[in-house]
């Protein structure tokens, strides 16, 4: 009798005994569109077991159900669910860039920040998208500390960036720029939407990744790639330009002061008669209000075996030096195949056009030499010259300086 009430026991506790034992808990760890998660890590305290998720997101890990499991990935939150028997599915949430600000990238890989020697700034495409710029160097202005970003505001220009001091003896001072793994030694064409990060190697440690190249500091940039369900951005902005302080500038009258006191010894009774048949302002003939327009579309996204990103961008700016013109259409796509469960393709492309009629910047000095006396053109055409007879300013006549016609200047400049 005590054996059968033994055995009965026995069995009755059995099952308990089964489910305290660890099992092979089985799942995949997804994103929010339902991709895989390669890499994830996922942790059971109770049965102090970790396994990783393979390419597609599945794992494998010995833990009794019940357990609390975590998993956690770069650039995801972490959650904790309790395991079960069945097969499970997990969700991870995309942190942002709370994540991302705790990698920097470096020549060879990812490293995390904390761990890094070297001085690095790091850029997110969230910083470089709150202040509309019209080159992708000037995104970086006011963002990198120890970063001098300066330009010229001409269109077309390209900003001088200045990361190591006044820069080397024969190789100047301007940084290497890495795109997507690729040197350059300009970023002019390159569209600043699609642009995801700037990282800044400011140290001597550039020079063991780049050689003798990185020796004014690498800003490394690397471009978007497509991510989840389909999406489709389109972005146009437009904006004006004006001088923020203009020189004052003497007219007619003012001129013809000036100049017969000045001469009053060689000329007793004025060079200039009082009234002159032109009063020309020469810093607004040569200026008028400048103009930009921006206009980008983008689609992005990803399957289970392809991630693509299509961008167009046009950029169009009129300077404020009257005929100095710009002019920008960037294409670019970026593609990643997977091809099998180990092998993937990656594939990035980019074709711009660029038309730049840029103008003598001399022609302000000129004009704020030449004298108001002179007109833009005379009444037959001509351009005006810098000629006075019997004290009035006209076609012929004597020389009174050899300042060129500012206009005439930007009219014959034809450089493309």
């Amino acid at each position: 009798m005590k054996n059968f009430i033994f055995s009965f026991l026995a069995l009755l506790l059995l099952p308990t005994y089964m489910m305290g034992q660890a099992q092979a808990i089985k799942g995949k760890v997804v994103d929010s569109s339902g991709m895989g998660i390669p890499g994830a890590i996922i942790a059971s305290a109770d049965a102090r077991a970790t396994a990783d998720a393979d390419f597609d997101g599945n794992f494998t890990i010995n833990a009794k159900p019940g357990d609390i499991l975590k998993i956690s990935m770069l650039g995801f939150d972490s959650v904790s669910v309790p395991a079960t028997a069945a097969p499970m599915t997990i969700t991870l949430k995309e942190a942002g860039d709370t994540a991302l600000k705790e990698v920097v990238v470096i020549g060879y890989g990812t490293r995390k920040k904390i761990d890094n020697t070297s001085a690095v700034s790091s850029i997110k495409s969230e910083e470089i998208t709150k202040m509309k710029v019209m080159n992708a160097s000037q995104a970086i202005q006011g963002k990198a500390a120890g970063v001098q970003v300066s330009t010229s505001d001409a269109p077309g220009s390209t900003p001088s960036v200045v990361i190591r001091g006044a820069g080397t003896a024969l190789g100047g001072r301007n940084p290497l720029y890495v795109v997507d793994g690729m040197p350059t030694d300009n970023i002019n064409n390159i569209n600043t939407n699609d642009i995801t990060s700037y990282e800044v190697l400011k140290d001597a440690s550039s020079l063991a990744i780049y050689g003798t190249r990185g020796a004014n500091g690498v800003i490394m940039i690397t471009t978007k790639a497509g991510k989840g369900k389909i999406t489709v951005d389109v972005e146009s902005f437009a904006g004006v330009r004006s001088p923020l302080k203009t020189v004052k500038m003497a007219n007619a009258d003012e001129y013809v002061r000036y100049s017969n006191a000045a001469y009053s010894n060689v000329f007793p009774q004025g060079r200039f008669s009082a009234n002159q048949p032109y009063n020309t302002d020469w810093l607004d003939a040569i200026t008028r209000t400048g103009s930009y327009t921006q206009n980008n579309i983008a689609v992005s996204g990803s399957s289970e075996n392809v991630k693509y990103f299509f961008s167009l961008g046009n950029y169009e700016e009129k300077g404020i030096l009257n005929g100095s013109d710009y002019g920008r259409t960037t294409f670019r796509n970026n593609n990643e195949f997977k091809l099998s469960e180990k092998v993937k393709l990656t594939q990035n492309f980019s074709v711009s056009t660029i038309k730049n009629t840029p103008m003598p910047l001399s022609a302000f000095t000129n004009a704020y030499r030449q004298s108001p006396l002179v007109p833009v053109r005379y009444a037959d055409g001509k351009y005006g010259v810098p000629f006075v007879l019997n004290g009035v300013v006209g076609e012929t006549g004597e020389s009174f300086n050899n300042v060129g016609n500012p206009v005439a200047q930007l009219d014959y400049t034809n450089e493309q």
